[in-house]
């Protein structure tokens, strides 16, 4: 689980008006491996601040061709009470763009 002092800063940045600069998914084509999406962002208020999404699975991109912008926007979703296992949050970007679950949240 999130420790809260993590999930507080991480609210507090994606309450803020931020752009996503980057997007980066880690391991993804290697077997036995865990997958690490790494989601940079850029806030006025922040300035820049990495979000890594750990133990991801079911990714899920909708668009041909993902791009980010200034509409961009990151919803996390707490479902550990689903006890699903391995999974504690379902995670969307930018309006079903892109969306994954994760086990773990923490900000680098």
């Amino acid at each position: 689980m999130i420790k809260t002092k993590n999930m507080k800063r991480i609210s507090e940045i994606l309450r803020s008006d931020f752009q996503i600069v980057k997007i980066a998914i880690e391991n993804f084509t290697l077997l036995h491996h865990e997958v690490i999406i790494r989601i940079e962002i850029h806030s006025k208020e922040f300035g820049n601040e990495v979000i890594i999404f750990e133990n991801v699975s079911g990714v899920n991109i909708n668009a041909d061709y993902y791009f980010c912008s200034e509409n961009s926007s990151i919803l996390i979703e707490d479902i550990s009470s689903a006890q699903m296992e391995d999974i504690n949050y379902n995670v969307t970007i930018s309006e079903d763009a892109m969306s994954f679950y994760c086990k773990d949240i923490s900000i680098d």
